[in-house]
């Protein structure tokens, strides 16, 4: 099995109750395979729709594939004033 690291920001954070952790996989995954089985856990309050996804410091689509190894990142929407 393979690793990817996952962080979370903002409203995922506070919805997994973590900053990050370590997921194992036995085949590649597309990010949005691996954000909805992550939803289904953590009932995240945002849909997928919202959310960009980064994959080793850049910008991917939803459809990208990782192989293990990488780091994943989930960034809602923030705001601020």
């Amino acid at each position: 099995m393979k690793s990817i690291q996952v962080k979370y920001f903002s409203s995922l954070r506070d919805a997994s109750k973590k900053d990050q952790e370590v997921l194992s996989i036995e085949s590649p995954k597309k990010a949005s395979q691996i954000f909805d089985e992550l939803n289904e856990r953590y009932h995240f309050s945002l849909d997928r729709s919202y959310i960009k996804v980064a994959i080793n410091e850049a910008y991917q689509d939803w459809d990208t594939l990782l192989h293990g190894g990488e780091t994943l990142v989930f960034i809602p929407p923030v705001a601020g004033g």
